[in-house]
């Protein structure tokens, strides 16, 4: 072989090679399954369809995108059978992919995260063997004077995210809007035959609520009125006593254990107890325009956006530049328990409705508290 084909040989096996690794699918789930997955370049990925951490989804008739913010930061969603299959591009930004049986209803759906690796930069903000990303989940960058810091909101023990706010808030600690999911709520693409963001009663729900949240993921179940034991501020239709371990917490140790409903990417999970997830944040130092915070743990900053609410009875955001709150998976009686920062103090143990929409901050699962 002479030296021109010698030389065509190695130039088409660098070019297949070259197409190899651009057209690889990275497995989400090799290392395990979740409810989150994080992207952090564009490419494409796949993952198998699971329960959060638990058995996997075998009655799948179709895939579809749920919603996305902002425009077509993923696409290409495809099913063979097992595995989903999405591309993703550079942007950052959020998404939920829904799998539904062959009557159209979502059987689980799975938020898709688009942002730099929050597990690079961990922190401590309580005991010291508790390491904590270094930003909310579904925020997309670090800086509190961006409203992509806020990240997403949750109902205590749901597993599926409500879209973030539209701009940063003020100090002035009004409630956003008079129209739920409407004029502080971000722009989100839905996808097809989805329904929008929007609130609807506990009262007004005739099947179990978890599994009405399972199958409608872009709707707020507010709290109407206490139904058959559910308690106040809750969003069940059921004894609140039976929902306590939906983000697996263990009163006897004040930890959890990671559940099929927890909404954190593998390896991380919900704090189990504010107090001991938060215990060592000091006194705010103001940072910027905006009621945002930039806390003191063993000599190092940590900021914490004051993203406010969604308020328990109908979904509306509110106190955005004003407070900081963040979800535990403790419970206290119809409560659940989580800290809550306002006016630059912080506050552990604080009992919160259930109903509530709240920012989570997940830790290593194996952290011990």
């Amino acid at each position: 072989m002479n030296i021109k084909s010698k030389l065509g040989v190695v130039i088409i096996l660098l070019l297949v090679s070259f197409r190899s690794v651009f057209a690889q699918v990275i497995d989400l789930s090799e290392k395990g399954t979740a409810n989150s997955y994080i992207v952090s370049k564009g490419g494409k990925y796949k993952f198998i369809p699971a329960k959060g951490n638990g058995p996997k989804v075998t009655t799948i008739n179709q895939v579809q995108g749920l919603w996305q913010a902002p425009k077509a930061v993923i696409g290409d969603i495809t099913w063979d059978g097992k595995y989903i299959s999405f591309s993703a591009s550079e942007q950052k930004g959020n998404a939920v992919i829904s799998a539904m049986d062959n009557k159209g209803e979502i059987i689980w759906s799975w938020h898709i995260w688009l942002t730099e690796d929050p597990a690079k930069k961990l922190h401590s903000a309580g005991e010291a063997s508790v390491k904590m990303m270094d930003r909310n989940l579904g925020a997309t960058t670090t800086n509190i004077e961006d409203v992509n810091s806020y990240g997403l909101y949750y109902q205590w023990g749901r597993k599926d995210p409500f879209i973030g706010a539209l701009e940063v808030g003020d100090k002035s600690g009004d409630r956003r809007e008079d129209v739920s999911f409407t004029t502080a709520t971000a722009p989100v693409e839905l996808g097809r035959r989805v329904t929008r963001f929007k609130p609807i009663g506990n009262d007004k729900i005739n099947s179990n609520a978890i599994d009405f949240s399972i199958k409608n993921p872009t709707i707020f179940i507010g709290y109407v009125s206490e139904v058959d034991g559910s308690g106040v501020d809750t969003w069940f239709n059921t004894e609140f006593k039976l929902q306590d371990d939906l983000w697996g917490y263990d009163k006897r140790k004040q930890d959890n254990v990671k559940t099929i409903y927890d909404p954190c990417p593998v390896g991380f999970k919900v704090p189990g107890h504010s107090i001991k997830a938060w215990s060592q944040i000091e006194a705010a130092i103001p940072e910027g325009k905006l009621n945002s915070y930039v806390y003191m743990y063993d000599g190092e900053k940590t900021t914490y956006p004051a993203s406010g609410s969604r308020r328990q009875t109908n979904g509306r955001i509110q106190y955005t530049g004003y407070n900081i709150y963040l979800w535990s998976a403790a419970t206290f009686n119809e409560k659940a328990v989580g800290m809550r920062i306002s006016e630059g103090k912080p506050h552990n143990n604080v009992k919160i409705p259930r109903a509530m929409g709240l920012p989570v901050r997940c830790i290593c699962e194996d952290s011990i508290l």
